[in-house]
């Protein structure tokens, strides 16, 4: 959690339940990035990898738009504190999340700069 805000204008939060290990990156009070370690959950053979989250104003109505272009939904959509999102692929295989941050259910979890 130091190479980031060492390169951009970053503070970072992380959870108080020490059971995900998950930093939010803040400017200026609002979350930009989240990033979340890999766990032993995780198969051996899957290499670290970045996931791409895009801000959309309606997940369903962005999911059925990309799935008619060719896109493949992978997961969701699904509602969480932090939004209501789905995991996706496009065409040639790349995955990326859509995530509409307007629809949250449920508590965000406590967190504290790390």
């Amino acid at each position: 959690d130091t190479f980031f805000p060492a390169v951009f204008p970053y503070t970072v939060r992380k959870f108080d339940d020490e059971s995900m290990d998950f930093g939010m990156y803040d400017v200026q009070g609002e979350t930009v990035l989240g990033r979340m370690a890999m766990g032993d959950d995780f198969p051996p053979d899957v290499p670290a990898y970045l996931n791409v989250y895009f801000a959309v104003p309606d997940c369903d109505a962005s999911v059925a738009k990309a799935t008619e272009r060719g896109g493949v939904l992978r997961y969701g959509p699904v509602d969480s504190p932090f939004g209501r999102f789905a995991a996706l692929s496009d065409p040639q295989g790349a995955s990326f999340t859509l995530i509409d941050v307007t629809k949250t259910e449920g508590e965000m979890p406590a967190t504290s700069p790390a």
